[in-house]
This record gives structure tokens, sequence and C-alpha cells, in this order.
């Protein structure tokens, strides 16, 4: 029997809801204090799309630079 074939099974469900949750809140609050040490963060999620029997690894990127402002006077 296919993945996708399976019975439900509830509680790994909420299970991984749960996992999926918190992993989401410790990189908000990761962002977060990048975004407060100055630096610069781009996050991509590639779009999973279902082939064949199986779907392909999600693709999550993230993209961190320090961004520097130069102060110029121009009087």
């Amino acid at each position: 029997m296919s993945e996708a074939q399976k019975k439900p099974d509830q509680e790994h469900d909420e299970h991984l809801a749960h996992e999926l949750t918190m992993a989401a809140a410790q990189m908000q609050r990761a962002i977060h204090a990048a975004i407060q040490a100055g630096l610069k963060v781009t996050l991509k999620v590639e779009t999973m799309k279902h082939v064949g029997h199986h779907y392909p690894e999600p693709l999550v990127e993230v993209e961190v630079e320090r961004v520097i402002k130069l102060g110029l006077d121009m009087r």
C-alpha cells in the first residue's frame, strides 16, 4: 500500500503538526534576533508538487547578510 493510501494516524499527525509549529516559532525568533542585530534575512520556500507516488523534499533556503549603510553628509 502506498503512503497516500494509508489510513491517517491522528496521533502521528498531531505530533508532526506540533513539531512544525515549534520549528516555525523558533525560526521566527531567530529571524527577529538576526534583524535586530542588523542582518538582512531572505527566506525562500519551494512549493512542493506531487510527482508520481511521492513528494519531493521541501526546500527552504535562508540567506543572511550584513548590510552596512554609509551615512554620507552631502553638504
